[in-house]
């Protein structure tokens, strides 16, 4: 079993110690998934980790961090993992009012125009 800890693992530790309070924490290129949701808690917040592929042996590059403050579900529909992209979005109701919030990372591996494609996608299905 490989272990790699990474300025992206110890991110939400700092926060912790710094005593700053975010609503939302966006993080990219962590190579985790839910499965680790719990080695890597934030206090006071909801961590949301895009799944693993079949296809990927490795985590994925996305992850949020919600306040708990906060109602957020993820939001399937905008949310995937490709070659080319990793999208992780969630809705948060809050006043009778619903705003998405997402985190977006492009593998380097993946082919630039086939990820621009997907993002333009993504963008156009938004709420406006």
């Amino acid at each position: 079993m490989e272990t790699r800890v990474t300025l992206t693992h110890l991110l939400p530790t700092q926060l912790h110690r710094m005593k700053l309070k975010f609503s939302i924490i966006g993080l990219s290129e962590t190579n985790a998934n839910p499965d680790v949701a719990t080695v890597y808690e934030l206090p006071g917040y909801t961590s949301f980790y895009q799944e693993i592929t079949e296809d990927k042996s490795k985590g994925t590059g996305v992850c949020l961090y919600v306040n708990n403050s906060l109602n957020a579900t993820i939001n399937h529909s905008l949310s995937s993992v490709t070659a080319n992209l990793e999208t992780l979005f969630v809705t948060i109701k809050c006043n009778n009012k619903s705003s998405t919030v997402g985190v977006v990372y492009r593998p380097p591996s993946g082919v630039l125009n086939e990820a621009i494609n997907e993002y333009n996608n993504i963008a156009e299905q938004l709420p406006k």
